[in-house]
């Protein structure tokens, strides 16, 4: 089982030093991989007032450095969902292990041709939500040439427990298949749990410090604290 942590923007954007500490959070939990957002909210299809919420956790080459080389000391993989060019352009340039499609751009096509051809053989993991439907289709068809993995997931923040037939039906496509958590703990664990019964190869959950700002849009019941991310990697490991 691949366990990521997703930090997203469970970090403080007025100190980068706490995005630093969050790799290291990470690794100590046992996770396979630590992901971040790659976005910057003006090149995104979102209300204003999300972008004026979000702002503050744009990445810039910088911070993506940074990120990436501090992953590499604590031996953890390193990973961020990608919104446009310009993000997938770095996952080339740190040969990101896997790259990570949100539920909310599988009709972007765009973005998916855009995927440049010198990361054909990386892994995709996509996101597919209660609301994504068929769009899964198309999607699997811009992204053909790739190795996909399809996500499971509930679009809620909290979500309750997952959608066994939705799952089963992911399963139908003869591809890998995870489980994207937006569950809160404790039922986070036993869902994980049922998951990995039901043949998920990648388990993906949001993960926050004690000292997280109750600022930062990705600081909820969503998201686990360490002790309880470090339970869920070894329930499933």
């Amino acid at each position: 089982m691949y366990v990521i942590a997703e930090v997203g923007s469970n970090w403080d954007p007025d100190d980068f030093c706490t995005a630093l500490e969050m790799v290291d959070i990470a690794a100590q939990t046992g996770a396979d991989a630590v992901k971040f957002q790659d976005f910057r909210v003006d090149n995104m299809d979102r209300p204003q007032w999300w972008k004026d919420k979000c702002r503050a956790w744009d990445m810039n080459a910088e911070r993506i450095d940074a990120l990436a080389c501090r992953a590499e000391l604590r031996n953890i993989d390193f990973s961020c969902s990608v919104w446009d060019r310009l993000s997938v352009t770095r996952s080339i340039r740190h040969t990101y292990p896997f790259i990570k499609i949100a539920s909310s751009e599988i009709g972007n096509q765009k973005l998916m041709l855009g995927i440049d051809y010198r990361i054909k053989m990386s892994r995709v993991f996509l996101s597919v939500s209660e609301n994504s439907g068929l769009a899964v289709v198309p999607a699997l068809t811009w992204l053909r040439e790739r190795q996909v993995t399809l996500l499971h997931c509930v679009a809620q923040y909290p979500a309750p427990a997952p959608n066994t037939a939705r799952f089963e039906w992911l399963k139908s496509f003869g591809l890998p298949v995870g489980w994207s958590s937006h569950v809160p703990y404790p039922d986070a664990i036993q869902v994980a749990r049922q998951m990995k019964d039901a043949g998920a190869v990648v388990v993906e959950a949001h993960i926050r410090s004690h000292d997280t700002p109750e600022k930062c849009p990705d600081n909820g019941p969503w998201s686990l604290y360490p002790e309880q991310f470090k339970e869920l990697a070894e329930a499933v490991k």
